[in-house]
């Protein structure tokens, strides 16, 4: 199998995992790119046996409200730039996108509590 992913920012802890796509300004289209990543990553994990659980997120210096609530729809973390810092959007009710790397497995979400500490 061969497949080519770029992933700006790989977390992992674990049995967890989040790609992170970063852009200056983050729109729809990058959203949309990024879930047809993760769906490769979740291809290329299942087929090397990879167990672990991956997650996605979007970062971006300028994100708008409706690129905001597009991402969260599609089960990404959203982090944006507020000065100096960056923020984690984790709004109540939010569920994350878990795409499990098990052959076999089912595309599901999970609680934003999941066990997962990265």
């Amino acid at each position: 199998m061969n497949l080519a992913l770029e992933i700006d920012l790989f977390l992992e802890n674990g049995d967890c995992a989040v790609a992170v796509e970063v852009k200056a300004n983050l729109d729809n289209e990058d959203v949309e790119k990024h879930v047809k990543r993760m769906e490769k990553l979740h291809r290329y994990a299942d087929a090397h046996w990879d167990a672990r659980k991956f997650y996605g997120g979007v970062a971006g210096a300028i994100v708008s409200d409706e690129v905001r609530e597009y991402a969260l729809e599609n089960g990404f973390y959203v982090v944006t730039q507020s000065g100096d810092t960056m923020t984690i959007d984790v709004p109540d009710g939010f569920t994350s996108k878990a795409w499990h790397s098990r052959r076999g497995r089912v595309l599901h979400r999970s609680p934003k509590s999941a066990s997962c500490n990265l």
